[in-house]
């Protein structure tokens, strides 16, 4: 008896809600612009990946992720406070 060959289907991994819980709406949308959009015949999915894309861009663009001792210069006589980020 012949194997049967599993789906490449969205639907059989869960969908773009699944996608979307696992990895975040934005990386879910970034991802299914390029697969659907550029790569597929889909407009509305290529701008929706270009929206999600240039978010993202802004997103690192303006935050800081760098580590602050690397940045930081503490002389002799300044106090410095540590506290966690929650």
């Amino acid at each position: 008896m012949a194997r049967r060959r599993p789906s490449r289907d969205t639907r059989a991994r869960g969908g773009f809600l699944a996608e979307a819980r696992r990895r975040g709406l934005l990386a879910a949308v970034r991802r299914r612009g390029l697969t659907h959009g550029l790569l597929g015949d889909s407009t509305a999915w290529l701008l929706a990946g270009m929206a999600a894309w240039a978010l993202h861009g802004l997103r690192r663009a303006f935050s800081f992720a760098g580590d602050p001792a690397k940045y930081l210069q503490v002389k002799t006589g300044d106090r410095l406070t540590v506290r966690n980020r929650r």
